[in-house]
């Protein structure tokens, strides 16, 4: 895979997992704003339910003295007087019910706490008291008033006790009760909701119903209902559309937790439109990327249009190029021959030029020309792939060896490296590779440029050090790379004919690599006088225009 198809995979890799992130990210707002919207909601609970509570037994302890003060009702229940009391307190207590319709127990008992008269259920009496009712035996024990949530034979309810005295006598009390849902009834006109009791586990046997869903931590539903049951037996699952609230504890006259309300909530409306809410949020931010990035590449486009029309623009001032001349097609290698001591062809170096055609003349435009501006304008990377590609297809069935110069960016550059490596895997003897790394590459990035070394000689190419001068820093990284071959540089030997201190270096220089093994090149050989006294220098391999000039050897053949 080509190093374009492998950008173009890691980004839509990363543009996946950021939608996948906005995605989860938007999952964790909505699951978090239900759970802020339902915390929000059990403080408000908290505070409905206690302000209705005290408002509750206000009522109620009023109620009671009002009955208690009725002529007749204390002497009734003193005498245990069933008729009278009966007489009294029934329309008393309709009158109550009509009131506040969720009174549900009104009950009087004689000081031995048998049942006188239950106004709830009045065929129902004398009856001996439970000896769970803790409530009634304190109220009677203590003589005194008590209120808080008591489990009863049916129901669990919130009670109020009184003890009624006749003439100074203690005669016995009475007993009332309120439906502990009621209390929270408000709630019903701002969400839809169940509420239910739970109570521990011991008062299952003080209740006539043994009907009860065990919800955990030693405690049991009592009478809930299909939606509450459903979430106990799948609470596990964490669904945002029903949320339970359990923190409002009941707890008896003697401030004993006896259970507590359970108050669901039906949030399926809320969490649709939330739902549909984050995910039209969600495709809004996926669609935006998705423009940002159409922007981008149209941005970019339009930026290289205009770089590349500019220019051509300067090129077109200088009287360099025309229109066309950065064109792909235009950019043509060519090749100049290295020869041997023999003076026979055994290596060609790849050249990049550009070949302009007008009125019928070609012109041949050398990099200097070029090169700067394709660098700065984006089209280097481009152009040199091409080259790369070109030169090894048209050489995969020469004998000759092919030399390619880079520069010294070039290798550390993962598109041109990419191409490379996929164009040699192709070519049949990467043995006939000679890749050129330019002097200056031996000082800057040294332990990177190893690396790279490495990677090309474990594919089979052979390594060249261009532009070499013999300086000591040269000598020393020249040890560490290994070469096959080191190219002296031009100047040297384009002057030493003429110096006795440049003829010196360059032995110097040959026998260095002599003795480390290396093969030399000297390039810019430009006559026979220069090519015989380096052939006496034992240099081993020559290139310059006294053997032949770059030619564009692909379209001559």
């Amino acid at each position: 895979m080509k190093l374009k198809n492998r950008v173009f995979a890691l980004l839509f890799v990363i543009l996946s997992l950021l939608l996948l992130c906005v995605h989860a990210f938007f999952n964790y707002e909505f699951h978090n704003s239900q759970e802020e919207h339902f915390k929000e909601l059990s403080k408000s609970l908290h505070k409905l339910f206690e302000s209705r509570l005290e408002e509750k037994q206000k009522v109620l302890n009023f109620a009671l003295e009002q009955m208690l003060n009725i002529e007749h009702l204390p002497k009734a229940v003193f005498e245990k007087d069933y008729k009278k009391i009966d007489s009294i307190v029934e329309p008393y207590y309709k009158s109550l019910k009509t009131l506040n319709c969720n009174i549900s127990i009104l009950t009087f008992r004689d000081k031995e706490n048998i049942t006188l008269y239950r106004a709830h259920k009045p065929e129902f009496f004398g009856d001996a008291l439970n000896e769970k009712r803790e409530i009634i035996l304190d109220t009677n024990n203590f003589k005194q008033s008590f209120s808080g949530f008591e489990v009863g034979n049916l129901e669990i309810t919130y009670r109020i006790t009184k003890p009624i005295f006749y003439e100074n006598e203690y005669a016995g009390s009475v007993e009332i009760g309120l439906d502990p849902k009621s209390i929270l009834s408000a709630l019903d006109t701002i969400f839809k909701t169940d509420i239910k009791v739970a109570a521990k586990n011991s008062y299952l046997n003080v209740m006539l119903n043994k009907s009860a869903v065990y919800i955990g931590d030693r405690h049991f539903l009592h009478n809930g209902n299909e939606a509450l049951e459903e979430y106990f037996l799948n609470k596990d699952k964490n669904l945002d559309s029903y949320k339970v609230d359990t923190s409002l504890v009941l707890k008896n006259h003697q401030l004993d937790k006896i259970g507590f309300l359970v108050v669901g909530f039906d949030f399926k409306e809320n969490a649709r439109q939330n739902r549909e809410f984050m995910n039209k949020l969600f495709i809004a931010v996926t669609l935006f990327i998705a423009i940002f990035i159409i922007i981008l590449f149209f941005v970019y486009k339009y930026f290289k249009k205009y770089s590349y029309s500019g220019y051509l623009k300067d090129l077109t001032d200088t009287d360099i190029l025309n229109y066309k001349l950065l064109k792909k097609e235009n950019f043509v290698p060519y090749f100049q021959p290295i020869v041997d001591r023999n003076g026979r062809i055994v290596k060609y170096e790849a050249l990049m030029r550009i070949v302009n055609i007008q009125n019928n003349k070609e012109k041949i435009l050398l990099p200097y020309e070029f090169l700067e501006k394709s660098i700065k304008n984006d089209l280097y990377i481009d152009i040199l792939k091409d080259m790369v590609k070109k030169s090894l297809n048209f050489f995969s069935s020469r004998e000759e060896k092919i030399s390619i110069n880079f520069l010294p960016d070039d290798l550390f550059n993962l598109i041109i490296m990419d191409e490379l490596t996929e164009s040699l895997k192709r070519f049949d003897s990467p043995n006939r590779v000679v890749v050129e790394i330019s002097e200056k590459q031996c000082i800057d990035n040294f332990s990177k440029l190893l690396k790279i070394v490495k990677n090309l000689r474990e594919i089979g190419v052979l390594i060249s050090i261009d532009n070499f001068d013999g300086t000591y820093a040269d000598n020393v990284h020249i040890l560490v790379i290994k070469p096959d071959f080191i190219k002296i540089e031009s100047t040297l030997i384009e002057k030493v004919s003429g110096s006795a201190s440049l003829k010196n270096t360059l032995r110097n220089i040959i026998g260095f690599a002599k003795e480390s093994g290396i093969k030399t090149v000297a390039e810019s050989v430009e006559d026979e006088e220069t090519f015989k006294l380096l052939k006496e220098y034992g240099v081993d391999e020559f290139q310059g225009y006294y053997f032949g000039y770059p030619i564009d050897l692909i379209n001559k053949v």
